[in-house]
């Protein structure tokens, strides 16, 4: 009995002094990793955004290879919303949502494992720098007293480890396929220059644009061949309504030429007047251009751009010259006069 006694209050002290060393033990749990990747910030933003990519650098699906994995996108919406699940006999079942986003920069997800209803909260910022892109992964969670406290301070080394194995991973793939994935450049106002042009109108979803604007562009340089112009610029697609980044596109195609003609036959002729515009060019797919006009319209909204509602889809190279991760697209937003 005594033996009994003496037992009771070992356990006793134990269970004390794990109960007083929890008390001690912070609230919350934090890890941060960070590295430095030299590719422009918008691609990685992507990249991370789409989960398209994340099986290729998961840091947990390297421990566990035969882990299945669901994708449930959302690039309609900026991605906010959609999910990345994983259930595997190692790692276990979980999935991750993005909540919100800061275009290009910043990804807040919420982090859930198994049937938990109180997830961990996990932030990507992208700092864009002279010599690249500082990419910061961290993961946040509060902790209830006493179990989860004692678990995640036992998890802080290794979480620390798997956030920096998963960002040299995503570093690998990052530089190995500098133009695998869109981005744009040179965002600039400037003040175009008036010209005129031939144009044909269309309609199209993206699913047919390659044959429509081939079928256009013949018709345009028929004319253009028949009355004798010579081109002076590259192709364009003229959006002239406030739906341009929306199925079906209801647009011109257009080429500019040297001067201004009648009796065209297939087209007709069109002069664009000298004006202000936002001008940004997107490198990538065609079909990757929503990316850099959801950033665009954000930017005008919140910087108050008096756009027009048209915009002018300058195609600088093509597909039969380059690759279609190597397409330049010169987006211009004309601005109200």
């Amino acid at each position: 009995m005594k033996a009994f006694k003496w037992i009771l209050g070992i356990l006793a002290v134990i269970v004390a002094v794990v109960l007083i060393w929890a008390a001690l033990l912070p609230k919350s749990f934090y890890s941060e990793s960070k590295i430095l990747i030299s590719q422009p910030a918008i691609m990685i933003y992507q990249s991370v955004v789409s989960f398209e990519n994340r099986p290729d650098w998961d840091p947990w699906l390297f421990s566990d290879p035969s882990a299945e994995v669901e994708i449930v996108p959302l690039p309609e919406n900026n991605f906010v919303g959609s999910e990345y699940h994983w259930d595997g006999e190692i790692i276990g079942e979980g999935h991750i949502r993005v909540d919100s986003v800061v275009f290009g920069k910043e990804i807040f997800s919420s982090l859930f494992f198994g049937e938990s209803e109180n997830p961990s909260k996990i932030i990507w910022k992208c700092i864009p720098g002279a010599e690249g892109t500082e990419v910061a992964w961290t993961i946040a969670s509060s902790t209830a007293y006493p179990l989860e406290r004692i678990l995640f301070s036992f998890m802080e080394k290794g979480m620390k480890e798997r956030l920096t194995k998963g960002l040299n991973n995503l570093k690998v793939i990052m530089e190995g396929k500098a133009t695998r994935l869109s981005y744009f450049k040179d965002l600039t106002l400037e003040r175009q220059t008036a010209f005129h042009s031939v144009v044909v109108k269309g309609e199209t979803t993206m699913g047919e644009r390659s044959e429509v604007m081939a079928s256009l562009f013949s018709a345009l340089l028929m004319d253009i061949g028949n009355q004798r112009l010579q081109i002076i610029g590259a192709p364009f697609s003229f959006y002239y309504d406030s739906c341009a980044n929306k199925e079906p596109f209801l647009f011109y195609a257009g080429l500019p030429v040297n001067k201004q003609v009648q009796g065209l036959h297939w087209s007709e002729s069109f002069t664009f007047e000298e004006q202000d515009v936002i001008a940004v060019t997107h490198i990538g797919p065609y079909d990757e251009l929503q990316l850099t006009y959801t950033f665009m319209i954000q930017y005008m909204e919140k910087n108050q751009v008096p756009f027009s509602g048209r915009i002018i889809e300058y195609y600088l190279n093509d597909l039969t010259m380059v690759s279609s991760d190597e397409l330049e697209t010169k987006i211009v937003f004309l601005l109200r006069q």
